[in-house]
């Protein structure tokens, strides 16, 4: 990832269809935004600055040269939780089943942003928050059972804990079997201390 101070390099603004062309439907499915910080401030520190020729419209002008009919917005880490951008964008479309976004979410998004940035075609969020996942293995036999804890790296505070349970189909007859297959459970007491 790019530092404040570093050299972002520009991208190829005279994109051309590509051979073959993408199918109907085409989607870009990861992109940022940027615009003149003057408009749109960064956080303060931000871990990049913002390429200002990097703007929703040139987006849109690049999906229409390649092809590509959708795409979602991933709010850059620039602006934090400020989403003023990503509204900005997505407010000014026509057509709104074209576009999509993925925001930045924190304690500052309330209630009512979260609507609104659902009402505008966001449907997901980073929280860009450094986690610790451990994950216990405590069931083979019949079933593959894993636990997880989720901490806050920083605190170390419980965040979460879960589980996942997979069984073991026979491929002919898709029927559950009721132990896990004999090779897969060697292999997991091989690895085990």
């Amino acid at each position: 990832m790019a530092r404040a101070g570093d050299k972002i390099y520009e991208w190829d603004k005279q994109p051309r269809m590509p051979v073959p062309t993408p199918p109907r439907g085409s989607c870009d499915c990861q992109f940022h935004i940027y615009e003149s910080p003057a408009k749109f401030p960064p956080r303060p520190n931000p871990p990049y600055p913002a390429i200002e020729s990097a703007t929703f419209g040139e987006a849109q002008r690049m999906h229409r040269a390649i092809g590509f009919d959708r795409g979602v917005i991933l709010h850059s880490a620039i602006y934090g939780s400020d989403h003023r951008l990503l509204l900005h964008a997505l407010e000014s479309l026509d057509d709104r089943d074209r576009y999509r976004g993925i925001g930045i979410v924190d304690d500052r998004v309330s209630d009512q942003e979260l609507a609104r940035l659902h009402a505008v075609g966001v449907r997901g969020a980073r929280f860009n928050q450094r986690i610790t996942v451990r994950a216990d293995l405590v069931e083979w036999e019949n079933r593959l059972k894993i636990n997880y804890l989720i901490s806050d790296a920083e605190t170390g505070e419980r965040m979460t804990r879960g589980s996942s349970v997979q069984v073991a189909v026979e491929i002919a007859t898709r029927e559950m079997l009721l132990a896990s297959p004999k090779v897969f459970v060697e292999a997991v007491e091989r690895a085990l201390p």
